[in-house]
């Protein structure tokens, strides 16, 4: 209960924000520990996201994964991140990292505190609509064990 708490602090915190933008993210698991196909890790988060200078972005993420491969297992996360994003011609590139929380450990992640990188890739109108991809890990940084850490990628749909 404590970490929904948390992810919903961090969610309106930066909706309150005057220049702030929501973000639908959906992706897949890759590749953690060698072993796994795109298939069996699911994942859906939101993202409120707003600027603090003309290229710096504060981020806070909410949301969950499944991961088939762990016996059906499951976690929730909330992340807060602070990034760099240019918009050259319609073409968004960011990159972000900052402390996260996940709800449940497994043999990937030992310990519910982690750190969540990120870098996107995508296309923005001039009504700030955005489609993209996004690639995302979340790891320990060696503070826990295991930290094997989990990848995501997936795709990010702003409005």
């Amino acid at each position: 209960m404590k970490h929904v708490l948390l992810v919903l602090c961090l969610l309106l915190s930066t909706n309150a924000l005057a220049d702030s933008t929501g973000a639908l993210d959906v992706g897949l698991g890759v590749f953690n520990s060698g072993k796994q196909s795109l298939s069996e890790t699911k994942m859906a988060s939101y993202t409120e996201q707003t600027s603090i200078s003309d290229a710096f972005r504060l981020r806070a993420t909410g949301g969950f994964w499944v991961d088939v491969t762990q016996g059906k297992s499951s976690s929730g996360f909330a992340a807060g991140q602070l990034g760099y994003e240019v918009n050259s011609k319609g073409t968004v590139l960011g990159a972000f990292t900052g402390p996260a929380l996940i709800t449940n450990t497994d043999v990937l992640l030992g310990g519910h505190f982690q750190f969540m990188d990120e870098f996107h890739l995508g296309l923005q109108d001039e009504g700030k609509s955005y489609i993209g991809v996004f690639y995302r890990h979340l790891s320990s940084a060696g503070l826990e064990m295991p930290n094997i850490g989990r990848d995501l990628v997936g795709i990010e749909l702003r409005f």
